[in-house]
């Protein structure tokens, strides 16, 4: 995302650090959030004390996309974006859902259970 902010530009980077960081966090957590959602309710009823950090910097991102969303800010303070998307990767669970170390062989995050998941039922098959 660093790349894009200085290649693309501020508007570029910060629509796609939105999206990625939200796609994160709800494969992440196993959320499952209805398409007609908005930005501002997925704060309100989908982030959670458990996920720790992520809840206040997800809304702090939220609130600079808001306006690069609508056309209204197509520039801004490019430091301050970059130490947001350097906590957001390194302080949250968001870290581990971007590190190579941890991808499945599609290149796709591994996805773990949220806390309090259910677990889907092993398969029995092959055991005698």
């Amino acid at each position: 995302m660093l790349e894009v902010l200085d290649r693309e530009g501020y508007a570029a980077a910060v629509r796609l650090a939105y999206h990625t960081a939200y796609d994160s966090t709800v494969r992440s957590y196993g959320l499952i959030v209805p398409p007609f959602v908005t930005g501002r309710q997925f704060q309100r009823e989908f982030l959670r004390p458990d996920m720790g950090l992520l809840t206040e910097l997800l809304p702090e991102l939220y609130r600079l996309y808001e306006p690069v969303r609508f056309g209204k800010h197509e520039d801004g303070d490019r430091d301050s974006l970059r130490a947001l998307l350097e906590k957001l990767y390194s302080q949250t669970p968001l870290a581990v859902a971007h590190n190579p170390l941890y991808q499945s062989s599609s290149g796709q995050p591994l996805q773990r259970p949220a806390p309090g998941a259910e677990r889907p039922p092993r398969s029995r098959e092959g055991v005698s």
